[in-house]
């Protein structure tokens, strides 16, 4: 037993400590081996959401989508207009508001799983947000939306279990009421507003939260991040 326990504990730190002098070529080319296998078939043009349920009394579990507000800044706003401009973040207002956001998508696509002991330990790789299946979660009611980053650079993280992150930052523009005979003491509250234009509750299932050390730049920004069901007629 002892013997057998000793061999097992040089084999293991033999195996970890076989990556400790890779190249970046070697680790590239071992990448490039696993982004093959997982690659070969895959469509980006098909979700990996259910929609049985459509046509069927069938239960369906539904994807679920996390949405994490990053960072958020009041660009401008424009009070004849009742026009806000605001950058959003998101590790994603009806004043026209001009938003800078920062918003955490995250999911799962099960096409995209592998066992890190078959692929030389590697747990996770970036890849262009081009190349993979992206929820189609978007502001909705706004009257522009830009993303202020090229596509060129940027990327989602897929985790060995399925789980892909991405960063959105964009710049959106919302318009909603705005009331300023208490001012300087006005408090204004705009909604921005995300959506599926495809799937339903039923088959997306959206948590919504804001990121522990979130960062609220400009005129007294505060947020609260609310996920919740929203009905419409075709």
């Amino acid at each position: 037993m002892k013997s057998t326990l000793l061999f097992l504990a040089v084999a293991i730190s033999t195996q970890a400590a076989s990556f400790e002098n890779e190249t970046s070529m070697e680790f590239h080319e071992r990448q490039t081996r696993l982004i093959s296998h997982l690659f070969s078939g895959y469509r980006k043009d098909v979700p990996p959401i259910s929609t049985r349920g459509r046509y069927s009394s069938v239960t369906i579990n539904p994807m679920v989508v996390n949405i994490t507000l990053a960072y958020a800044k009041l660009l401008s706003v424009n009070e004849p207009n009742q026009l806000v401009d605001m950058i959003v973040e998101y590790n994603l207002a009806s004043l026209f508001y001009r938003y800078n956001l920062t918003l955490k998508n995250k999911w799962n696509d099960a096409r995209l799983t592998w066992n890190p002991a078959d692929f030389d330990e590697i747990k996770g790789f970036l890849i262009n947000r081009e190349l993979i299946w992206r929820v189609d979660l978007m502001p909705y009611d706004s009257s522009s939306v830009v993303d202020i980053r090229d596509p060129d650079v940027q990327h989602a993280y897929v985790n060995s279990n399925g789980d892909i992150e991405f960063y959105v930052a964009s710049v959106v523009s919302y318009s909603c009421p705005l009331n300023v005979k208490a001012f300087p003491f006005d408090k204004q509250v705009c909604e921005v507003n995300f959506a599926s234009y495809n799937f339903g509750s039923s088959e997306l299932q959206i948590n919504a939260d804001i990121l522990k050390n979130y960062n609220g730049i400009g005129a007294f920004i505060k947020c609260a991040f609310i996920a919740q069901d929203h009905y419409h007629s075709n």
